[in-house]
């Protein structure tokens, strides 16, 4: 499993939890290279449907 997957799976564990920043995602992986933070929110884009608060948090869309 390749740092950009690894990391697209915490950040959907996270986002599972409820609303969350996108910084507070970046800052959760202190030691990963921005270049796979990247990667891995552009597959969270692509395979997760996603909303946003009024605030700007990023959370997963409910079924219904």
């Amino acid at each position: 499993m390749s740092a950009a997957d690894r990391i697209r799976d915490a950040m959907l564990r996270r986002l599972a939890q409820g609303p969350v920043m996108f910084l507070d995602l970046v800052e959760a992986f202190p030691d990963e290279e921005y270049r796979e933070i990247l990667r891995a929110w552009s597959a969270v884009r692509e395979t997760a449907a996603l909303d946003r608060t009024e605030e700007g948090h990023y959370l997963l869309r409910r079924a219904g």
